[in-house]
């Protein structure tokens, strides 16, 4: 834990529900978790990859800052203590001032893209205090693969390419996202929280009606039946060792 691990009040307010949505890259959690903040009133949409970028952008003569964007680039995990900086910061601002507020205007949280470690996944769990559902967009590496290959070309061809995405570097990235992400997915399972969605579907509008069976499940019935276990993770997903 870092010097700032109190920086931040624990809790939420009004007790907001939590969703995550993990996935590897490619896997299209950034649509996915938009829609989710899109069709759900007051939840507010957090991209942990967009909140760095973010922050690197704006500190463009700051040495720590531009190292991050260097790890980005590279396809490097991210340290703890810079990205509880930036996701709490972000819950602070975005849920009208702090955590505490009474009468905030944000409902839940759906956050994308983090955690995405064992240790990441504790330190939100015990600052937040809850989380309700994890999503994880399971898609094999090659479909993962496919679509990077076109949003690459498409980003050359627009001129808004990610340095992240050249073959070796999303090679580097898939296989971080298997090696630092498969024990935190399998500590979700345990505790009844992780749903497993078909992310292969090239028709994203049934990708999406999968997702939001599993959070009206998880979240407005509340049944914990609900939704697939990570047993069920297709054979050759980015998820498997």
């Amino acid at each position: 834990m870092t010097a700032n691990a109190d920086k931040f009040p624990k809790g939420l307010p009004n007790n907001s529900p939590v969703i995550l949505v993990i996935g590897g890259p490619g896997s299209n959690k950034t649509i996915m978790a938009q829609r989710i903040a899109k069709k759900y009133d007051g939840f507010i949409y957090l991209s942990m990859g967009e909140l760095l970028r973010r922050k690197v952008q704006q500190n463009s003569d700051d040495e720590l800052w531009q190292r991050i964007g260097r790890k980005m680039d590279s396809g490097e995990t991210i340290p703890l203590q810079i990205c509880r900086e930036v996701i709490y910061t972000a819950m602070h601002e975005q849920g009208s001032g702090t955590m505490h507020e009474q009468g905030s205007g944000s409902w839940g949280y759906c956050i994308e893209g983090y955690p995405r470690t064992q240790r990441q996944l504790e330190d939100l769990e015990q600052q937040l205090g809850r989380l309700d559902v994890a999503l994880l967009i399971d898609c094999t590496e090659q479909y993962c693969k496919d679509n990077i290959t076109k949003r690459h070309k498409e980003g050359l061809e627009n001129g808004n390419e990610r340095k992240d995405d050249n073959e070796e570097i999303v090679a580097t990235r898939l296989s971080l996202f298997k090696q630092n992400t498969l024990p935190m997915l399998k500590n979700l399972d345990d505790k009844g929280k992780l749903r497993v969605i078909d992310g292969d579907n090239l028709n994203l509008d049934n990708v999406f009606k999968e997702v939001t069976n599993a959070i009206d499940n998880s979240i407005f019935i509340q049944e914990s039946e609900g939704g697939k276990s990570l047993n069920s993770s297709k054979h050759g997903s980015v998820d498997e060792t």
